[in-house]
């Protein structure tokens, strides 16, 4: 696999990462209080865990392939995986309920256009990640 395929994969899975964080979003109904109500706390951890997996996967992204879309915050997004990690019970709501409301849909979208790119068929590959997605009308 070259290192090129490798980024691909990779952008494929944090396009499935930030699916399911939309997925869940609108249960949440728009509403930060909603979002850090004790009875929604598994879908708080849903979202927190996608998000930790999508900084945990940038980190694996090649380094030609961040400097060429220096656009997207990739060192940002890592730091708030190492938050997640590190510091969990000392995370910010307010940022990650950010991350959910304003910087997935960018960052879908943005792997999404890298992808087209390099890889016309790639709509096919992530109908197949996405499939579990699609079957389910709720959570």
């Amino acid at each position: 696999m070259t290192k090129l395929d490798k980024d691909l994969q990779i952008l494929l899975h944090i396009i499935k990462y930030c699916e399911k964080i939309k997925k869940v979003a609108p249960i949440f109904e728009n509403d930060f209080n909603n979002f850090i109500a004790d009875k929604n706390f598994v879908y708080l951890d849903s979202c927190s865990f996608s998000i930790f997996q999508i900084g945990e996967l940038v980190g694996k992204l090649s380094d030609d392939l961040k400097n060429k879309y220096k656009e997207i915050p990739w060192q940002e997004i890592k730091a708030t995986r190492n938050v997640i990690v590190h510091n969990y019970d000392k995370i910010s709501f307010q940022t990650l309920w950010g991350v959910v409301q304003n910087d997935i849909e960018e960052l879908n979208n943005n792997c999404r256009k890298i992808l087209e790119t390099y890889d016309t068929n790639y709509q096919e590959k992530l109908d197949q990640e996405l499939k579990f997605l699609q079957n389910k009308n709720d959570i």
